[in-house]
């Protein structure tokens, strides 16, 4: 014969870990202001490369009403902040470049989507999916 161990019931379990997402969710997913674009600027023209250094001070400026982690600044910097990323229409010059670059790959891979990783295409970011 077996024993029927009871557990709580699920719906109590699952709102204080749903209430604990919605917690994270406001600490974590909230509007970039000005100042810390500003701030992560500064701090990586004056040399700082320690994300985990920049993200300390951004959360410190926004006294903890939100917090930002080091994986989040980094990417802020990368795909929004950093001067040297270009937003505009492509140049004819530069398509030329990503097709040779395309075609170049596609000559010594049998994926050469796969290939496509990474490409300098001065100030433009081509990232695998």
């Amino acid at each position: 014969f077996f024993l029927k161990i009871r557990r709580p019931p699920r719906s109590t379990q699952s709102r204080s870990s749903a209430a604990s997402d919605v917690y994270k969710r406001q600490l974590f997913n909230t509007k970039w202001k000005q100042e810390e674009d500003d701030l992560i600027r500064k701090l990586f023209d004056e040399g700082e490369r320690k994300w985990t250094v920049i993200a300390t001070q951004v959360t410190k400026i926004n006294s903890g009403e939100c917090v930002r982690s080091a994986k989040q600044c980094r990417e802020r910097w990368l795909n929004h902040i950093n001067p040297e990323i270009k937003k505009g229409e492509w140049t004819e010059d530069e398509d030329v470049n990503l097709m040779k670059h395309y075609l170049d790959c596609l000559l010594y891979t049998s994926d050469a989507a796969d290939d496509l990783l990474c490409v300098d295409l001065g100030g433009r970011r081509i990232f695998k999916k």
